[in-house]
């Protein structure tokens, strides 16, 4: 199985595993032969393939979002880190820790040095418990949502992690900001 498809298969076992328990995510419906992933050839290259149910209900957009509908977007999240973590503890996801830390390996030529060695050290210090660590969606935002009756279902999944649920929160709000660069002032 290429690495690809491993990651594929992490996710949809993910998926899986998140749905059956009612936690706010699409299944994954298997394939004839009973997979979660297939892979076939194409003209394009090798491809994998994971099929999803439709999620039930309908996307919001932020200007939509009511007050009971922001509580229950957030306690979805708050579900999925909860017990999500401890479906995912078998599940080979990537870090975020490490994936931050390669990602600072970027900024550090170029004179930013210093302040990469300052966000490193921040990183680092950051407590990884049960509480503050562990499974996150990583793209939780409302375009990435179906609600029906209230309950949010999550889909795209692919960007599935352990990391800091803090991150997480902030990846779902990121889009109810209209321009990111305004929270400065």
């Amino acid at each position: 199985m290429t690495r690809a498809a491993t990651r594929h298969l992490a996710v949809a076992t993910l998926m899986q595993r998140l749905s059956a328990r009612g936690l706010g995510c699409v299944a994954v419906v298997p394939s004839a032969t009973g997979n979660l992933v297939e892979t076939v050839s194409t003209d394009l290259g090798v491809m994998n393939a994971v099929m999803v149910a439709e999620g039930a209900g309908s996307p919001l957009d932020a200007d939509e979002l009511t007050r009971e509908q922001a509580v229950a977007w957030g306690a979805s999240l708050a579900r999925v880190h909860r017990e999500g973590s401890v479906l995912a503890a078998d599940v080979e996801l990537p870090d975020g820790a490490r994936r931050s830390d390669r990602a600072l390996d970027l900024l550090a030529p170029g004179g930013l040095g210093p302040v990469v060695e300052v966000l490193r050290s921040r990183l680092r210090d950051l407590p990884r418990t049960a509480a503050t660590y562990g499974l996150v969606h990583g793209d939780f935002e409302l375009d990435n949502i179906a609600w029906s009756g209230g309950v949010a279902t999550a889909y795209d999944w692919d960007e599935a992690e352990v990391s800091w649920f803090a991150a997480d929160i902030a990846y779902a709000v990121r889009d109810l900001v209209p321009d990111h660069r305004e929270l400065a002032h």
